[in-house]
């Protein structure tokens, strides 16, 4: 996995976190490109808009898995 990536899916402290764009890329060190690109893999999914309010990014079930393996792997 790009290197990118697995520091997005790793910046999900805890599995069921929710986060903001700002604080994933904070975190991660990462492009905004690689985040989009975990979107369109499915691996992260915003939850619903809320009027006035950061979007929210999680992760979802296969991205818990890549998550798992991302830590395995370091």
């Amino acid at each position: 996995m790009n290197p990118e990536r697995a520091a997005i899916l790793l910046a999900f402290e805890e599995e069921n976190a929710t986060l903001t764009k700002h604080e994933i890329l904070s975190r991660s060190k990462a492009s905004e490109q690689q985040l989009t690109a975990l979107v369109v893999m499915k691996l992260i999914t915003m939850h619903d808009w809320e009027p006035k309010m950061p979007r929210r990014y999680y992760l979802t079930a296969p991205g818990k898995d890549k998550r798992a393996e991302c830590n395995v792997g370091d």
